[in-house]
Order: C-alpha cells, then structure tokens, then sequence
C-alpha cells in the first residue's frame, strides 16, 4: 500500500471520530469545555480510551483542577498556551500523563475555535511509532515537529489530524 491509500483509509475509517469530538466540543459551553476535556468524556457518553486507565477519579480531580484554571484558559491566545497549563495541571496530578496533556489541551481549543488549533505534530506514545516510520535515520529532538517536515502527500493534513493518523497508523503492519 502507498502513503496515499493509508492516508485515504485513514480519513475513511478513524477521521470520522476524531472530527465527531471536534464538533462535539465545539458545541459546548466554555467551562463545560474544560470540565469534561480533562474528564476525557467524549461525544458517546464514555471516556476516551486514550485516558481510560488514568481512572475516573483522577480525570475527575484534573477537571476541577482545570476549572479553577478558567480564567487562565481564557487568557490563552494559541494551542501552545493551552498547552502549557495542561503540562502544569499533568505535574501536580501524579498519573495523567504526557497523551492527557495533548488531548485535553485539544479538547479545549476545539471549543475555542481553529486559530486555538496545534500547528505543529505533537510527538507522543503511539505518535512516535508513525513518526519512526517516516523518518528512519533521522533522529527526533523535541515534542513537536512542523508539518513541513512530513512528506507532501501528509501535509494536507492538519496537524491535529496528522498526530492522529500517525498514531494509527504506527500501529498497523
């Protein structure tokens, strides 16, 4: 299979869901926002499988952690300022994890809007798999790396869509 009939049964099979909970949190209200993305609720009523094993009483302190953080959320003008505060939050609360940080801080820029959104591919746990597949010999340095540095056929994804599809995709084969 080429890169471009993965990325096509990507956007078939798995960018559906991601999509759904972009919509969904983007049809909340700004402290529901916040409360359930660090909750990990999703669109379905259950957690995202991403955070199941933080356990429900974790994402439960992170959510009230987070909202008492909503005047500092508000402040935030870009996905690298949300994601800051998810990395304090991440700190304090033993367990959450480096995938908790993103995910939540995407939760919230959802609800924010598009200019809130990621504009580089963040690199974490499965996301490193599909990095590796990319790029064999080069070595990985930092958290996030530019679009631009992916081959054209993945550029036309959005970052968000990327970190995503690499994951998925780094697991297959």
């Amino acid at each position: 299979m080429s890169l471009q009939s993965d990325i096509a049964n990507y956007q078939a099979e798995h960018a559906g869901v991601l999509h759904v909970t972009e919509r969904f949190y983007r049809g909340l209200n700004f402290t529901e926002a916040i409360a359930y993305g660090a909750s990990a609720a999703g669109p379905y009523g259950r957690t995202d499988p991403h955070q199941r094993r933080i356990g429900v009483k974790r994402l439960r302190r992170s959510a009230e952690v987070m909202v008492k953080r909503a005047s500092e959320i508000r402040k935030a003008r870009s996905f690298a300022d949300l994601f800051t505060i998810t990395e304090e939050v991440c700190l304090k609360i033993r367990g959450l994890g480096d995938l908790w940080s993103y995910d939540t801080a995407l939760r919230i820029a959802f609800n924010r809007g598009s200019a809130f959104y990621p504009q580089a591919v963040f690199v974490q746990g499965g996301v490193l798999k599909g990095v590796r597949k990319i790029f064999t010999k080069k070595p990985l340095k930092g958290r996030t790396l530019p679009l631009e540095m992916f081959p054209k056929e993945l550029q036309q994804l959005q970052p968000f869509e990327l970190e995503n599809f690499l994951c998925i995709w780094g697991k297959a084969r």
